[in-house]
């Protein structure tokens, strides 16, 4: 016999779905087992489209269950910041007031159940993956300029050595094994009360999440196209080359240039990411990836 507990969790559970469907589904958007611990990107096992059924054991605490936020045709929907440290509360602050000052909803704020926060972007039309590259990148520049950005990961990142795009990302809430914690979204208001313990010990009540989520706005394409513009006008303003002191070595010269200093354009950003030592070796393979396009080809003689 079916409980009214049941049901009612049951229909709880159906009501997220539907939130996170509305704010981060692509169409017929598929879920895909455990993988984002992979340096490689490759995917879990495919799960099929992300219903409501497939979803309920995740919310139930069993695996996680990650999305491809990149489309077959290159377009992203939902964009996804992600900070490595609960010690980064500040910065996640101020890049959330941040988009408010540029007249944009607010992401969704969440505890990534390990060690970090991430803010989650919806969109409301689909955009190219290079669009929103430059939207982190401005973004950064314009709100983040001291902070470590080889502390963020960005959804979606840049292409892979294959150009094939991809990004894959755990939904949340999720149960994370490694910690023993939650990842959940939460109230801006009490992210501070996280620094610490980035992650809920409880399952979080997911009528409470579905009820965060609905609280959350997709950007519209007219306004996404305007603070763009607006970020990209900044970046023009105020553009310089970082320069590396002589006195400077490792990870000491690491934190000096990739924080305080604004880059030229994305191609001098990933040229001081691949060289820098301090920076994890994901990242600089990453950048040399992406730094690949740039490259002139020399004519055959």
């Amino acid at each position: 016999m079916i409980t009214q507990g049941q049901l009612n969790t049951g229909y709880s559970m159906s009501t997220l779905h539907s939130e996170l469907k509305r704010l981060y589904f692509l169409p017929d958007q598929h879920g895909y087992g455990p993988c984002c611990d992979l340096d490689d990107g490759s995917y879990g096992p495919d799960l099929g489209v992300l219903t409501p059924e497939v979803l309920a054991p995740s919310l139930a605490g069993g695996n996680r269950v990650a999305i491809n936020l990149v489309s077959s045709a290159g377009t992203v929907r939902t964009l996804a910041i992600c900070f490595e440290k609960g010690a980064d509360w500040e910065q996640v602050a101020k890049l959330y007031a941040g988009t408010q000052a540029m007249a944009l909803p607010a992401p969704a704020l969440a505890v990534s159940g390990i060690s970090g926060y991430q803010l989650w972007f919806s969109l409301v039309d689909p955009i190219p993956v290079v669009q929103a590259q430059q939207f982190f990148y401005g973004l950064s520049r314009q709100y983040l300029a001291d902070t470590d950005l080889c502390r963020l990961r960005c959804c979606p990142d840049i292409p892979g050595i294959d150009n094939s795009l991809s990004c894959l990302i755990d939904l949340v809430p999720a149960f994370q094994e490694a910690t023993q914690r939650w990842s959940a979204f939460i109230d801006p208001g009490l992210g501070s009360l996280f620094i610490d313990e980035p992650g809920l010990e409880m399952v979080p009540n997911m009528a409470g999440q579905a009820d965060i989520l609905a609280g959350v706005d997709s950007i519209k394409a007219g306004d996404f196209q305007r603070a763009l513009s607006r970020l990209q006008v900044a970046d023009s303003s105020d553009a310089q080359i970082p320069e590396r002191s002589s006195g400077m070595t490792g990870e000491g010269a690491g934190a000096h240039h990739m924080t305080g200093h604004q880059y030229r354009d994305p191609e001098s950003f990933l040229m001081v990411v691949m060289n820098d030592p301090a920076c994890h070796l994901t990242h600089r393979i990453e950048a040399a990836k992406a730094l690949l396009p740039y490259i002139k080809k020399t004519p055959n003689p």
